[in-house]
């Protein structure tokens, strides 16, 4: 009786002990490697996107890019964007740095940023510290303030938005200009 007595009071302290509060997690070590999203970093990228008839829509190349595995979203260094509307019209987009949300949709630039049309006639160069992007709208803008070279002058504005398909340059406000005759 004394054994049984004993070996009841084993097994309970043996339980208890079990109790511990500084367990394991044991669904973080039997988790898959291969379930975890690490997201992903390259260098020197190339990413292309195409027109539904094959012709290149926009290349996007950057030094660095890096996906935060979180929001998916990729974040860029030293970025460079040729851009094409769907009337043929070409861009070019350059910047330090910049985000491109999860599902290529919106491009947010900052650190130098330069937009010029590939146009030698009628060419138009803007330049800003940070732009907005819209890849489906064509549609840039910039919210701050903006130097802009077009033939024959220049202009400054604070918030600029630029619609690549039709040309148009919306200034908003603080608009200043110098244009030969």
């Amino acid at each position: 009786m004394r054994l049984r007595s004993l070996s009841g009071a084993l097994a309970l302290v043996l339980s208890l002990t079990g109790c511990d509060s500084r367990s394991v997690d044991t669904a973080s070590i039997n988790r898959d490697p291969d379930d975890v999203d690490a997201g992903y970093f390259a260098t020197d990228t190339d990413i292309l996107e195409t027109f539904p008839n094959g012709e290149p829509r926009y290349r996007l190349r950057a030094a660095q890019a890096r996906q935060n595995p979180a929001t998916g979203a990729t974040e860029l260094r030293g970025v460079t964007m040729e851009l094409r509307t769907d009337g043929d019209d070409r861009w070019r987009l350059r910047a330090e740095r910049g985000v491109m949300a999860a599902h290529a949709q919106r491009v947010e630039l900052a650190g130098d940023v330069r937009l010029d049309s590939a146009r030698s006639r009628d060419a138009l160069q803007l330049r800003t510290a940070t732009l907005a992007y819209d890849i489906d709208a064509a549609r840039a803008r910039a919210p701050g303030l903006v130097e802009i070279e077009v033939a024959g002058g220049r202009l400054q504005a604070h918030a600029v938005a630029v619609d690549l398909k039709t040309r148009r340059v919306s200034l908003e406000s603080k608009v200043h200009g110098h244009f030969t005759p």
